[in-house]
């Protein structure tokens, strides 16, 4: 059986736990089993990414050791299509919204989230590759 991948990537443990009990706190709300994975150093999340498929990552964009929008050009580079990318961070100038998107996200929230916000951006963001290909169901 085939699992949705996620990571998450957060300086701060709290927010990341509040992600991961947002996103998967009801198991109902996927169609397939999810495993969840908490990164709090970009240059780890990267070295995960190069090694291994996720579905969806979830980017703070101010981490101390790597941005997140590293990790996002790096993701759009080499996994275009193939990884959904959301951008969950406290930054709302408009520009950085623009431009997260232009360089590839799916999504961008503000911190704080609201957790059912977070779960209809999974279903567009998370999901639509894996389930996009039923030969992966």
């Amino acid at each position: 059986m085939t699992t949705i991948k996620i990571a998450a990537l957060d300086d701060n443990p709290t927010h990341l736990q509040m992600v991961e009990q947002a996103l998967i706190g009801d198991t109902s709300n996927w169609p397939l089993p999810v495993e969840f994975k908490r990164f709090t150093s970009g240059e780890l999340l990267l070295r995960e990414l190069k090694k291994t498929d996720y579905d969806c990552v979830i980017l703070d964009r101010v981490v101390p050791d790597m941005s997140g929008d590293v990790i996002l050009n790096w993701l759009h580079q080499y996994r275009p299509n193939r990884t959904g990318v959301v951008m969950l961070t406290s930054n709302d100038a408009r520009q950085e919204v623009v431009a997260s998107l232009e360089a590839g996200a799916d999504e961008y929230l503000i911190k704080p989230f609201f957790p059912a916000e977070l779960l209809v951006v999974k279903s567009k963001s998370c999901c639509k590759f894996t389930l996009s290909n039923p030969s992966q169901l």
